[in-house]
C-alpha cells in the first residue's frame, strides 16, 4: 500500500512461495501451489533457525521483514538468532553501480539476469491456481537465488570482513 493509490484492501499480504539454498549447494523452493502457507512458514522457520547467515539482496529491508509479519500472524515464536548479509546494502558501502537492483547488478557484472515474467498477473495466475504461473514463479524464484550467489560470490571478497577468508562462505 505504500505509496499506491488503492481504492480498497482486500486482503494481508502472503507469502506465496519461497527459494532458498545452502551455500554452494542445490536451490529449493516451497510454494503454496502444494503446500498451505501455514506448512510453507513451518518450514521456512525450521531453515531460519538452522541458520547462522541468511544471505539476501535488500532482505533487511524488505524480505525478513515480511516474513517475520507472517510469523508473527501464524503466533510462531522468532527463529534463532541469526545474522544477516544484505548484498544490496554490502554494494552501497562499497561500490557505486549506476543501479543497485539484483537485475542490473547481474548485468553489469556478466553474471546473467533475473528470470522475465508477466509481472502482477504471474502473482494472479498462481492464486488462482493456474499450473503455468506457479512454475514461473518458482523458476523465477530459483533464479534469483541463483543469480544472488553468484553476485554474492562476487561481492564477498570486498566486504569487511573479508567473507572470502571464510570457510564457511
Amino acid at each position: 500500500m505504500y505509496e499506491q493509490n488503492v481504492i480498497k484492501k482486500l486482503k494481508q499480504f502472503t507469502i506465496l512461495s519461497v527459494a532458498y539454498q545452502w551455500f554452494g549447494g542445490p536451490t529449493k523452493v516451497l510454494a503454496c501451489d502444494t503446500l498451505t502457507e501455514r506448512e510453507l512458514l513451518i518450514k521456512l522457520h525450521a531453515i531460519l533457525d538452522a541458520a547462522d547467515i541468511v544471505v539476501a539482496h535488500n532482505g533487511d529491508s524488505f524480505d525478513i521483514k515480511k516474513i517475520n509479519t507472517r510469523f508473527i500472524i501464524y503466533k510462531l515464536d522468532p527463529p534463532s538468532q541469526y545474522r544477516t548479509i544484505d548484498t544490496k546494502k554490502e554494494v552501497k558501502k562499497i561500490a557505486a553501480f549506476d543501479s543497485n537492483s539484483l537485475n542490473n547488478l547481474g548485468i553489469d557484472m556478466e553474471e546473467g539476469e533475473k528470470v522475465k515474467h508477466r509481472g502482477f498477473e504471474m502473482w494472479e495466475g498462481c492464486m488462482a491456481g493456474n499450473r503455468k504461473d506457479w512454475a514461473d514463479m518458482k523458476s523465477y524464484n530459483k533464479k534469483d537465488v541463483e543469480l544472488l550467489e553468484r553476485i554474492f560470490r562476487r561481492l564477498r571478497p570486498w566486504m569487511k570482513p573479508n567473507w572470502k577468508r571464510c570457510s564457511e562462505l
